[in-house]
């Protein structure tokens, strides 16, 4: 799957409901970052999980939102990234921290993507529960250059 010509590029779940709704605070910058994944050497990734965030609720209710962001899959010809070798250590994980570390299966599976893969950035608005990894693994957040 991973083709060293393309830089793989990790989407929260944040980042696209922003995209779609103009009165998130986040919505400027999602259109930005939306703008910069247009490079043909980006390759988008959405884990599963992430999929499940974003078409649920308010969402799957406004058929422009949903049409919007199947546009927007087809023509970055993002990639849905298999989250089944990551969730038994997640689940694991989330259950070990639960008591001092307050992050989600769905955050954990992302964190683990992001330790085990190969991934040039991580587009997020939740910096916080994805900063240690990141820095560790010198993965930049919301960057594309």
């Amino acid at each position: 799957m991973y083709k060293e010509t393309y830089r793989y590029v990790l989407t929260d779940s944040g980042f696209w409901i922003a995209l779609y709704d103009a009165e998130d605070g986040q919505h400027r910058d999602a259109l930005k970052l939306r703008e910069e994944m247009n490079n043909p050497k980006i390759k988008i990734l959405i884990p599963w999980p992430i999929m499940y965030e974003v078409l649920r609720g308010g969402f799957i209710k406004d058929a422009r939102r949903i049409q919007a962001f199947e546009r927007d899959i087809k023509n970055l010809k993002a990639e849905l990234e298999d989250d089944t070798a990551h969730r038994l250590s997640a689940l694991e994980e989330t259950f070990s921290y639960a008591s001092k570390w307050r992050v989600s299966l769905v955050d954990r599976i992302i964190w683990e993507m992001l330790a085990k893969l190969r991934i040039y950035s991580l587009i997020t608005f939740n910096e916080r529960d994805f900063s240690d990894i990141c820095k560790r693994r010198k993965i930049p957040i919301n960057y594309f250059e």
